[in-house]
């Protein structure tokens, strides 16, 4: 019960903190979305049906407060959580390189394919310049930042959560199973 009230303690912070900036975003070009942080988190270093069962739950809540289309985070964050799921195996999750690198990744991911829907479904003109402007600084803001999201995500898990909680919380994977 305590590691789903985390998952929902961080979300709701994340969700805060991603609204709170929502005015400031227009002059800061590297806004993207927090929540992939979180999925990131889920995918990395929680076991899998914690985040099969939060990453729908995220994307439901999210979009039902973004105004954007319904079902678009709904379907982005499950995926972004089954690509990257299978990583952990062959390349360490804790390197901030690879977290850099797999946040910026993802945003770019997620905002090509919101960008897509945008374009698509024919609500708004969004020209291939501003588009690709939006792209570039949603990866680059989400590189430079997203690795200490995750990281700060971590450390609150081993503060709040009990050691036994969080040895258990780890990849199941034989070779990360202590015996």
């Amino acid at each position: 019960m305590k590691v789903f009230l985390f998952h929902f303690a961080a979300g709701l912070f994340l969700v805060t903190v991603q609204a709170a900036r929502w005015p400031f975003a227009a002059s800061f070009p590297g806004g993207y979305d927090l929540m992939v942080c979180l999925v990131l988190f889920l995918a990395f270093f929680r076991p899998l049906k914690e985040g099969a069962i939060f990453c729908p739950l995220i994307g439901l809540v999210m979009d039902c407060l973004s105004g954007g289309p319904f079902g678009l985070h709904l379907t982005a964050y499950p995926w972004i959580f089954v690509a990257v799921r299978w990583l952990p195996r062959y390349l360490e999750a804790g390197n901030i390189f690879f977290l850099a690198a797999s946040c910026a990744a993802c945003v770019f991911l997620q905002n090509a394919f919101f960008l897509s829907v945008a374009v698509f479904s024919g609500e708004g003109a969004i020209h291939a310049m501003g588009g690709a402007a939006i792209l570039a600084g949603a990866t680059a803001g989400a590189a430079l930042t997203g690795w200490m999201v995750i990281l700060i995500l971590r450390a609150l898990e081993g503060i709040f959560l009990s050691p036994y909680d969080a040895l258990l919380s780890h990849e199941s994977l034989p070779e990360n199973r202590l015996e």
